[in-house]
């Protein structure tokens, strides 16, 4: 009597996996740290966007009151805006300052920002960026 040889069977070997692991290893070394740093411009972006309607609403209590809010909690209160430090990433403020009546609006980046804690963004009246951290500056102008 012959000795019945295996059929082999449709799977993929050790081998085969293994390889497969180790790509897709690669792929997420290269994807995740782009991730990041995507989700970092769109948060800073985000803080800058929010900077201008603190911007607006400031121009339009002046318009209003012949004179700007001396704090952001003035603005929530008379419903030029709305609560943005509701917000985990940044807290909002903003603070007269300069000649002329000027104010200045700060967002600063709250602790749990992790690597990015403490960021800064300031502007000024017309909501042109005065100050921000090198980092801010360097990897997310826009």
């Amino acid at each position: 009597m012959k000795p019945r040889r295996l059929r082999s069977q449709g799977g993929f070997t050790l081998i085969e996996l293994l390889v497969v692991v180790f790509i897709v290893g690669i792929l997420g070394t290269i994807a995740i740290p782009q991730y990041q740093k995507s989700m970092e411009i769109a948060k800073v972006r985000n803080a800058r966007a929010k900077i201008q309607l603190v911007v607006a609403a400031q121009k339009t209590h002046f318009l209003d009151w012949d004179a700007y809010a001396p704090d952001l909690g003035t603005l929530i209160t008379r419903r030029y805006l709305t609560d943005l430090n509701l917000e985990q990433d940044w807290t909002y403020s903003t603070a007269p300052g300069g000649a002329g009546g000027a104010f200045t609006v700060t967002a600063t980046r709250n602790a749990n920002g992790g690597a990015y804690a403490n960021q800064t963004l300031l502007a000024d009246t017309n909501g042109n960026i005065l100050a921000a951290s090198t980092h801010t500056l360097e990897n997310f102008s826009g």
